[in-house]
């Protein structure tokens, strides 16, 4: 039956065969346009053009539709490649699509039971998708993608419980949600690159140094797996802590987890190359860490402080890591340091952002006009990028 609707739904959602063997092509920028949004929305409430004060709809965009996107169109891009098996089917790909723009119109109209729904199927395709190409796998992934498989856990997990709240553990779901996926995915997949980008691991290829499958392996509790799953089941459990028991032992364990984390993958150090891919890459990394630490410390200014995690961490991480997969993809290497001028203004913008929004904290009476200004920052620094990267996106690397 599947396959008699299989035809017309493949012409309707057809995707060039470019976009088939690397999906970043058509998710980045989406992701890139629902972050303008995503921000934009902190303009119009500071320009009064809106008045509705929801922080959670504004962090439901940034989370499931601008961080999702990169993440979503990053796994399924590096995945079949890190496994080194076959890429995402017409079928997979144009089910990710067709559920991302649902997703899309239900989260920006305002449906938020939907849109959990939709983001929960999201993430259902993508683990069927990751355990499929598991098991066809000729390589193993790298030990650091455990908290990968931990992420998607949260995002699943975060979407229904916000729907279905348990009494018991009020915010569990906006938690798991807005810090717990994103964190894991940003751990997971920066610890592996990011030694490589910043210089750690003598690398020019990513993708080297990555196991042959079934070969000889010390038992599962000598393994390294068993330190990253343990780091995976502290910052999940975290959670519940913060939101059932004690806030600070909870944060404070999920710090120290990240810091751990961080640490064990040779990530805090000073990178060796001086590229600036290395010192974003560094920067970005360190900041998820450091927000989450700062909130510990000061909880009156949780909130503001956590946006050192999604802005200086999330944010850059993504753009640093968004530039180097579409420019090396393109057959460009060293794009921004061909280009340092436009690399430090979006840094800089970068940390201004984060700087006026943590601001905005300690000065109520201008609050909302200080959030809007952040934001109006951020997007000067994603139009900035968009500009000088998202040309490469149709460019293909010579063979």
């Amino acid at each position: 039956m599947f396959r008699s609707y299989q035809a017309p739904f493949l012409k309707f959602m057809k995707i060039p065969e470019i976009v088939g063997s690397e999906p970043y092509r058509l998710f980045f920028p989406l992701g890139g346009l629902m972050a303008l949004i995503g921000s934009s929305y902190w303009l119009l409430l500071a320009s009064g053009l809106i008045t509705g004060y929801a922080p959670l709809y504004h962090g439901l965009i940034q989370i499931e539709l601008f961080c999702s996107a990169f993440g979503l169109g990053f796994l399924l891009t590096a995945l079949p490649k890190f496994l080194r098996t076959r890429h995402a089917t017409s079928v997979e790909l144009s089910s990710f699509a067709f559920v991302y723009l649902v997703l899309s119109a239900a989260i920006l109209a305002g449906w938020l039971f939907i849109g959990q729904w939709c983001f929960a199927a999201m993430i259902a395709l993508l683990i069927r998708f990751a355990v499929t190409r598991f098991r066809e796998r000729k390589t193993d992934p790298p030990n650091s993608f455990v908290l990968v498989a931990c992420g998607l856990l949260a995002g699943f997990s975060g979407a229904l419980l916000l729907n279905y709240p348990l009494t018991a553990f009020p915010m569990l779901g906006q938690k798991l949600l807005e810090q717990g996926m994103f964190l894991s995915l940003t751990l997971g997949v920066g610890s592996f690159l990011g030694p490589r980008l910043m210089g750690i691991v003598d690398t020019e290829n990513a993708l080297v140094n990555l196991a042959a499958k079934n070969r000889s392996l010390p038992p599962f509790h000598k393994s390294p797996a068993a330190v990253v799953v343990l780091i995976g089941i502290v910052i999940f459990g975290s959670f519940f802590i913060e939101t059932g028991w004690s806030r600070e032992w909870g944060i404070f364990l999920r710090a120290a987890a990240s810091i751990f984390c961080l640490g064990w993958f040779r990530v805090l150090q000073l990178p060796r190359s001086r590229s600036v891919v290395a010192c974003f890459a560094a920067i970005a990394l360190w900041c998820v860490a450091l927000g989450i630490l700062a909130a510990a410390l000061f909880p009156a200014y949780e909130v503001a402080l956590l946006h050192l995690t999604y802005i200086g961490g999330f944010g850059l991480l993504i753009l640093t890591i968004g530039a180097q997969v579409i420019t090396s993809h393109g057959g460009v290497r060293g794009f921004w340091d061909q280009r340092r001028y436009s690399a430090i203004f979006v840094g800089v913008l970068t940390l201004v952002s984060i700087l006026v929004r943590i601001g905005a904290a300690f000065y109520p009476v201008q609050y909302l006009l200080l959030l809007g200004l952040a934001a109006f920052i951020f997007n000067v620094a994603l139009i900035t990028w968009g500009v000088g990267v998202l040309r490469y996106l149709g460019s293909k690397a010579a063979p």
